[in-house]
């Protein structure tokens, strides 16, 4: 009986020590299924997410980002709308030139354009200066040149040599007499170009006498101006 028991026991504990050590193994399997199972999908997971971003890499070299179609007038308008207007810039006005302004000139002594004027104050001055100095012969061209200017006389050399007075007299002797018509010498001519330039020795006289000569009180009561040679200039 006890050899019974002793053999059952012995079976029992091997056929434990079997079934236990089945189990053992088969939970190692297990464990190194699963160990290779997730090292596999680890890799797996590794290589397609490799090839995913490589795949999308070259999807993103390879395939050119596609641009909508456009007209030529709409691409014209896009570049106007981009492109900022340039626009040039204002020129600056000019700014007026300074106008020469003419000096004031007094009122000319007498028309020098016909040459009737020159011809007739050098006439005058070669009957009335004969024998005088040129600074004598220009004085007289002077005095009616000053008439000339002056508001109670003519307004031309002609007529001032040929005025009357108020008994209907020439004011010049010469021209009563006939002198005036004689011709000039060349020294008249040159003090009668002289005076029309402006050249005034009698500081504006409008009368000039000799008073060896003269016996008119109202001549010899003029404010004199100047004496030049055998005539007194006076009045103004």
């Amino acid at each position: 009986m006890k050899n019974n028991l002793t053999v059952l026991t012995i079976v029992v504990f091997f056929v434990g020590s079997i079934a236990f050590n089945n189990n053992h193994w088969v939970a190692e399997a297990k464990e190194w299924d699963q160990a290779d199972e997730i090292q596999n999908v680890s890799e797996l997971k590794h290589h397609i997410q490799d090839g995913s971003t490589k795949k999308m890499k070259d999807s993103m070299i390879r395939q050119p980002v596609a641009e909508p179609d456009l007209t030529q007038e709409e691409v014209q308008q896009e570049m106007t709308l981009q492109e900022p207007e340039l626009k040039p810039e204002p020129l600056p006005e000019p700014k007026p030139e300074p106008q020469a302004v003419a000096p004031k000139q007094s009122k000319p002594a007498a028309s020098t354009q016909a040459p009737q004027d020159l011809q007739w104050l050098a006439r005058i001055i070669h009957a009335e200066a004969k024998g005088e100095q040129m600074l004598g012969k220009v004085a007289v061209g002077a005095v009616v040149l000053n008439r000339v200017k002056h508001e109670e006389f003519p307004k031309s050399i002609y007529k001032v040599i040929h005025q009357k007075n108020k008994k209907g007299k020439y004011q010049f002797q010469p021209v009563a007499n006939g002198k005036i018509h004689n011709q000039p010498d060349q020294d008249s001519i040159e003090a009668a170009k002289l005076a029309m330039k402006g050249n005034d020795p009698t500081n504006g006289a409008l009368f000039f006498y000799n008073p060896k000569l003269s016996r008119s009180n109202w001549m010899a009561n003029l404010p004199k101006k100047a004496q030049i040679g055998n005539h007194i200039f006076a009045g103004s």
